[in-house]
């Protein structure tokens, strides 16, 4: 059911900045220039034609950026497709179609960003105790 998008909260570059910059005592132009560079330079080196597939960019203590090839089609094969996009009322089923492959597409990489097991499992633990709290579990 295309229509009405859900609401996301989103942390803007500017709150970023401001955070960072109130978190380290460097000036805020700093910040959004350490930033910017960190962005320009992780760009710069993934769209190189020397790029290494197995390179891995780390972010200290939070994860690290990989990349994942995602694996071509041989013509002929298929794939099912959601017919409709965009939100869909919880539970609402989503029509599919299936999509024939006419001509071969050919593997590529996509950028992926893995984050650190532990904070990984912190986040589920927070989360189930959350929901077990709201749902009045336990």
């Amino acid at each position: 059911m295309a229509g009405k998008k859900k609401d996301t909260t989103s942390i803007t570059f500017d709150i970023l900045t401001k955070s960072v910059a109130s978190n380290t005592k460097i000036p805020i132009e700093t910040c959004k220039a350490v930033l910017t560079g960190y962005s320009k330079f992780i760009l710069n080196t993934i769209m190189l034609d020397s790029c290494p597939e197995d390179l891995t960019i780390q972010l200290k203590d939070v994860g690290k950026f990989i990349f994942k090839k995602k694996i071509g089609l041989k013509a002929g094969s298929t794939y099912k497709h959601p017919i409709a996009f965009g939100v869909c009322e919880k539970g609402q089923k989503v029509e599919m179609e299936t999509v024939t492959v006419t001509e071969d597409r050919p593997d590529y990489l996509r950028l992926w960003f893995e984050v650190n097991p532990s904070i990984q499992e912190n986040l589920r633990s927070k989360t189930e105790n959350k929901w077990i709290k709201k749902n009045g579990k336990k």
